[in-house]
Order: C-alpha cells, then structure tokens, then sequence
C-alpha cells in the first residue's frame, strides 16, 4: 500500500509492504525457528520519504529506492539499496531493491546530474535463513546427514555485527550522469557497506569441526553445544568506483558497466569439506557487464546480458568463486494489443552453467483495467555436484504461480 501527496516544490511518499505465507503456517513444524520468522510473516517498509526542489537543486530524506547502473538482471553498480534475495529467480532486479533510510542532494546542470547520497541505518537486506530450502549454506553445512541432523536439532540463525543505527554504520556514493542523442554516461564512487557480509564462524561450527578431526561422534556433543547457533555477518567497508555507457543503435540497446573495487571483504575456505573451515579476506576486483537488447521485431523485446568479474589482488582460497561468469537471457512480447503478456527469463552460473541455472516463463493477461491474472513457472538446475554456487543443492525448488493482481487507488 502507498500514499502520495505532492505540492508545487514538494512531494511526500509513504509505502508499507505486508506479505503471509500460508505455506509456512500450515506446517511451521518442518522447519527451524529461523526459517520461519523469515518467510511466514512479514512487514516490510517501502519508499517513506519527503522530496523538495528548489529549482535546479533537489533534497530527498527518508526512505527511498535508487536504481544505480544500467543492467535489468546484473548490475554490478546497483549497490545503494538492499536486496530481497528469500526467494531467487522468483522476480526481477526493479522488484528486488528495498528502501533504506537516507538523505540524497542533488543538483542538474546542463552538462548532466551530480548526485550525493548517504544512507544512515544498517540494514543489508533480507537473505533466506541459514537452514531453508533457499539457502546455499544449508548444501555447505548439511551435506553430511550426522551434520545435518546436529544442525536440525538446534537453532540456527543470522545476527550482524553492525547495529541498525550504530554512529557509523551509514555508507556514502556519489555519481554523475548525462545524457545525450542516443547515449547515457555515468560516473560512480562509494565508500560502502558491503550488504553480504563475511561471515564469522561462530562456537558451534568449530566445535563440530574438533569433533570430527579428533573422531568423537557428534552424539556427544549435544550437552557442550549451544541450543542457539548465531552465524554473524560481518559488513565491512570497501571502496568502489564504476563507470555505466548506455547507447542506442536503430532497434539496438547496448550497455556495459565496468566496476572496481577495494578491499572487498570475502569468505575464505573449502566449500566441498565436510566442515569448512571458514575465514575472512579481502580482494581487488574488476567486474565488467555486458548486455544488448533489440526490440525490432513486432510487440517483442529480446536482450542478453553476461557478467564477468577478475580478482586483481586477494587469498587464493574465496569461499565461492568470484570470477564466475553469469549469463542472462530474456524475451517479452505483447499479444491481443498488449492485453496478453509473455515473459521468460533464463540465468547461468559458469561457461555451461556447471555452477547452476534457472528458467522462468510467465504469462499475464488483464483482464479489465488494473485487474491481471497470471501463472508462473520457475524451475532451477543445481549445477555439478562438485561445484558449490549459490544455486547449489537446488533440486526439489521447482515452482508454479497462480496469481491475481489488483491495483487500485483511493484519491
């Protein structure tokens, strides 16, 4: 639900976002604590904020969406806002950025816009628990079943090191765009929190580590163990600096980000041992996005994007691969004068997806003005079995959507 209300130099915007999932109510007993404060109940803030301008100056506080980059499904430099990553492959990058609280200047001129943004809360987004089907971890941590049926006995969970409002939690970015006759040029450096976070190895993931190399069975562990296993993300700083091209060619977008950054935290560790030994890093990265879409065919759009990254400087023993390239494909087209829609989507970890891949097709038909009904299909490939990806272990996800959707508004 949203509110708006606007002036002639001022604008206020108020969203909340409330979702319940009967799925995880119906049965809450098959998963974990953590599981289900994650997935059954929530409510979520959406844009929550006041904009004023001043002719060519223009000042927004609260809570707000900043779309960064020039990517639909990868986008390097889309780092401002926080991402719903509960469920992947499921919506698109634009449905993905969560609002955070903070205070954006900005100020055009001819020769293009200068913006500067600082965000003022520690909020790094929601990530599927540590033990839910989603979760790449629960592939890395229960791979064995007298792991598996240790960790299903206890709670496990994420806290974050970084408090929501601690005094220097914020991050600061700033950029500047023009535009011309068929291109889009962008200029970017940040000073951030990186929203992932590396991962700490808490008492209880060293203790089944002893355990297993001194060959004490993990049956006799359970009075020593904790019944709360806290996984703590660590959100460290590291710079970035990017710069996005947009540029039109007939039937032809072509667009291109390339990103490099400093000190990137990182995981180190073997993902495929029976307990990794999990440690902390940093890296020099450069990532490079390519993408081209054509829309020269009648009510149809196709576009291809792919996603490369290069570690310059860092541990020799990344958790998860950084230089993994991703590929993307997607195709719309519009029949019945735009009433009926079709959509599918295709995603690739590794030269032959060998890290994972996803395929999504989805039809929307309106129905009447604001009112759409739709079905979706999802279906993901786990990769190798000796891979580790974030995809990894993704073997029974398939799913299919039925939905309805009405949008309306109260003046």
């Amino acid at each position: 639900i949203e509110a708006k209300y606007q002036g002639a130099w001022w604008r206020v915007v108020a969203g909340l976002h409330g979702e319940y999932d009967v799925a995880y109510a119906v049965d809450s007993g098959q998963y974990d604590d953590a599981t289900n404060e994650v997935y059954t109940w929530r409510i979520l803030n959406d844009d929550q904020y006041v904009a004023l301008q001043w002719g060519k100056l223009d000042l927004t506080l609260g809570r707000q969406t900043v779309a960064w980059g020039e990517g639909d499904v990868f986008s390097p430099l889309d780092i401002v806002n926080p991402r719903d990553l509960r469920e992947p492959g499921l919506a698109d990058l634009d449905d993905l950025r969560l609002s955070i609280l903070a205070t954006q200047v900005a100020y055009a001129t001819p020769r293009g816009r200068l913006e500067f943004i600082v965000t003022h809360e520690g909020y790094f987004g929601e990530q599927p628990s540590p033990l839910s089907e989603y979760s790449p971890l629960r592939r890395i941590l229960g791979s064995d079943p007298e792991i598996r049926a240790f960790l299903n006995s206890r709670d496990v969970r994420y806290t974050h090191r970084q408090s929501s409002f601690d005094a220097d939690v914020g991050s600061a970015y700033l950029r500047w765009v023009t535009k011309g006759e068929g291109f889009d040029l962008g200029f970017y450096g940040a000073w951030l929190r990186d929203t992932q976070g590396v991962l700490i190895a808490p008492e209880g993931i060293e203790l089944l580590s002893r355990a297993l190399q001194s060959g004490v069975p993990l049956s006799a562990l359970s009075g020593a163990a904790p019944s709360v296993i806290e996984l703590e993300l660590d959100h460290r700083r590291y710079f970035l600096g990017g710069v996005s091209l947009g540029m039109v060619f007939g039937a032809f977008v072509a667009k291109g980000e390339l990103v490099s950054s400093h000190g990137r935290p990182l995981n180190t560790g073997d993902a495929r041992a029976k307990v990794p030994t999990i440690g902390v890093g940093e890296a020099d990265v450069v990532t490079t996005m390519l993408g081209v879409s054509y829309s020269g065919f009648s009510e149809t759009i196709v576009g291809f994007e792919v996603l490369k990254s290069f570690m310059l400087h860092g541990p020799p023993d990344p958790l998860f691969k950084l230089d993994l390239p991703q590929f993307a494909i997607r195709a719309s087209r519009t029949f019945l004068r735009t009433r009926l829609r079709v959509d599918l989507a295709g995603t690739a970890m590794g030269y032959l997806a060998e890290y994972g891949w996803l395929a999504r097709g989805e039809v929307t038909y309106e129905v009447a003005d604001a009112l759409k009904i739709g079905l979706m299909l999802v279906h993901f490939g786990a990769g190798d079995a000796e891979n580790v990806g974030l995809l990894s272990g993704f073997t029974e996800h398939d799913q299919i959507l039925a939905k309805i959707r009405w949008d309306f508004q109260l003046k």
